[in-house]
């Protein structure tokens, strides 16, 4: 009997250790996140501080008039591109309607041509081929390869 209320004694004496050990890592962890705290605070105190003598020597008027020097500059240099890779072949005013016109009227004048000739080569205008279609009308057509075995072979003599 005595040896369990000593065992009962050293068990509740640990668990008292256990529990002061306890509260002291409580503590120490309380006490670093305190002073973790203190370092961030005056770390912050210290950017704010920076930040502010600095703010004061930039001027934002100065920024923008930068900003507007560079796009001034930047246009320039897209200017002096332009200049530099303009093709001198190629008039400076083209009208695009004007071009398009053009364009519709050269292939109006192709299909023209192309009827006159379907009409002088004697082909009716319902079997001529339509714009988009070709024919092989004219072209020479491909030979057969020839099936027979030769009678004769060439050799060269040498």
């Amino acid at each position: 009997m005595r040896i369990l209320k000593q065992k009962k004694q050293i068990e509740g004496q640990i668990e008292s250790i256990y529990s002061q050990k306890f509260t002291i890592e409580s503590s120490v962890i309380a006490t670093d996140n305190l002073k973790a705290t203190y370092s961030t605070i005056k770390a912050m105190e210290v950017t704010s501080k920076e930040l502010r003598a600095q703010s004061k020597k930039v001027n934002i008027d100065k920024i923008y008039s930068l900003q507007d020097e560079i796009a001034m500059y930047m246009e320039q240099a897209d200017e002096f591109n332009e200049i530099l890779t303009r093709d001198y072949a190629t008039p400076v005013d083209i009208d695009e309607d004007m071009l398009e016109a053009e364009l519709e009227a050269l292939g109006t004048e192709i299909e023209l041509e192309k009827q006159i000739e379907d009409e002088k080569s004697g082909i009716p205008s319902y079997l001529a081929p339509s714009s988009g279609e070709t024919t092989n009308l004219g072209a020479e057509t491909e030979e057969l390869p020839n099936t027979e075995k030769p009678t004769q072979l060439n050799t060269l003599s040498g």
